[in-house]
């Protein structure tokens, strides 16, 4: 989550050079993230584990079946824990999106380039330039 706060008051700084270490510091959490869970999971399901065709949270029901280890808290503390995050990078996305489309009008007015708005499928704006719509 920290990480992500950072990366967003980067942002509102404009201080886009550091953005890059940023970028690379969240794909090092990414990936160690993957490894955990790979662990978790062959811990969990591993081949000689009778639970290993339960959901995990049977799984962890039965090996902590009184909750002394916590374990149910743990998982719905991360599961809780990756929303915010995904929820911090969507609007860190789309802030970047929001600047470059401010970049990309300031530079068609100072360019003079005569852009006109189109809408995706997907509500987006795209840009494209004024021209005929084909010819017969």
């Amino acid at each position: 989550m920290r990480v992500l706060l950072n990366e967003r008051e980067l942002i509102a700084k404009n201080q886009l050079e550091q953005l890059a270490e940023i970028t690379q510091e969240k794909q090092t959490l990414i990936e160690g993230l993957g490894t955990v869970e790979k662990k978790i999971v062959t811990l969990l399901r591993g081949s000689h584990n009778p639970l290993a065709d339960q959901p995990v949270e049977k799984t962890i029901t039965l090996l902590d079946p009184h909750g002394q280890l916590d374990l149910m808290q743990l998982l719905e503390q991360a599961r809780e824990a990756t929303k915010k995050c995904k929820h911090e990078n969507e609007i860190n996305s789309q802030i970047v999106e929001a600047s470059h489309s401010q970049v990309e009008q300031i530079l068609d007015a100072l360019l003079g380039r005569e852009k006109t708005s189109v809408y995706s499928a997907d509500g987006r704006t795209s840009k494209s330039g004024r021209g005929s719509l084909g010819e017969a």
